[in-house]
């Protein structure tokens, strides 16, 4: 499977109801570091997987922090429009 990709989409980046945030923790570890623990918590195999291409969702609003769980709901939430994952092993 060297080299597969898939592609999430605005509503599938969500945790327990919302949204992922576009950060893994409060305003740090955001962008790449958010969608690669995207990739890595969504494709359970024994295949090495990282975001390869994504884009930030502007002002989204509630948004689900993924490292410090907690729901930021203020209007400037920002969250992921699309995140791309590619395995990258065997």
């Amino acid at each position: 499977m060297n080299g597969s990709k898939v592609t999430y989409h605005d509503d599938t980046i969500a945790i327990n109801g919302y949204r992922m945030d576009w950060c893994l923790q409060w305003g740090k570890y955001c962008g790449q570091n958010a969608a690669d623990v995207w990739c890595q918590r969504v494709n359970k195999t024994k295949s090495s997987v990282r975001a390869t291409n994504f884009k930030r969702a502007n002002d989204i609003g509630l948004t689900y922090v993924l490292q410090t769980r907690m729901v930021c709901n203020a209007p400037t939430c920002d969250g992921f429009e699309y995140i791309t994952c590619e395995l990258t092993g065997d």
